[in-house]
């Protein structure tokens, strides 16, 4: 999951305020209201992978992420074991899952936001050889499971890669659907949390800049680039080149 900062707005709330700002907003706002307070302080204390930090934060429980908003240090704390985790996946996609006794083991007695951090970072090498541009995407689906089930699909390859397909059917048919019946004013946020992500893949550092101007074309356009890699990356191409020449 990434949190997708201030591309439009930013929305500082203190911290005093923001149970009441929770309290009177939707639910499916709640985490868009914490990740906007919660960014600009990971953003200080990792500013290269503040997106997706930001984002694998806000997967805990509001309570717990309200403790971290208040608590710098274990914020920091957070931030360090989140790093972690990132650097651990990256640093080899392939390699094998823990031993599924030894991670069951693992998940004893876990606090719920780690458990969902170990699941993940077994699962996410796996997803990723089946789905690799939507990998992140769909193992945060996956970890919507039971645990019981997650588990069940690390020990299963032929059931893990019928759930990927699944959730890739409901990535593709779901999002067009959402965006038809979704108010016109949602449209660029929503375009916005499934650009976001490809676009840091090809241009991290200045993945903000180009998704807000590639966001500039029409609907039918950015839809066109969302399903084709390689139009996207020659329009991320581009927008860089514009972006150069005005810089120099």
């Amino acid at each position: 999951m990434f949190f997708i900062p201030n591309v439009y707005k930013r929305c500082d709330i203190p911290i005093q305020g923001l149970v009441s700002a929770l309290c009177n907003a939707p639910l499916d706002q709640h985490k868009k209201i914490l990740g906007e307070v919660l960014y600009p302080l990971v953003d200080q204390l990792e500013h290269e992978h503040a997106a997706k930090v930001t984002g694998m934060i806000l997967e805990m429980d509001n309570t717990e992420v309200l403790h971290l908003l208040e608590s710098p240090t274990d914020l920091k704390l957070m931030v360090a074991e989140t790093m972690d985790v990132l650097r651990d996946v990256s640093k080899d996609d392939a390699r094998e899952p823990m031993p599924i006794k030894e991670l069951a083991s693992a998940l004893v007695n876990t606090p719920t936001y780690r458990r969902r951090m170990i699941l993940g970072e077994n699962l996410y090498p796996l997803v990723n050889k089946l789905e690799h541009k939507h990998a992140y995407k769909v193992t945060d689906m996956i970890l919507e499971l039971d645990t019981a089930e997650v588990l069940y699909l690390l020990e299963s390859p032929n059931e893990l890669k019928l759930t990927v397909d699944e959730a890739m059917d409901v990535l593709k048919n779901g999002f067009v659907s959402a965006l038809v019946n979704a108010p016109c004013c949602q449209h660029k946020m929503m375009l916005t949390e499934n650009l976001y992500p490809l676009v840091d893949q090809i241009e991290h550092k200045h993945a903000n800049m180009v998704t807000k101007m590639i966001l500039e074309l029409d609907t039918t356009e950015v839809l066109y680039l969302l399903e084709s890699p390689d139009s996207l990356k020659l329009a991320v191409e581009e927008v860089m080149d514009i972006y150069m020449r005005k810089t120099k």
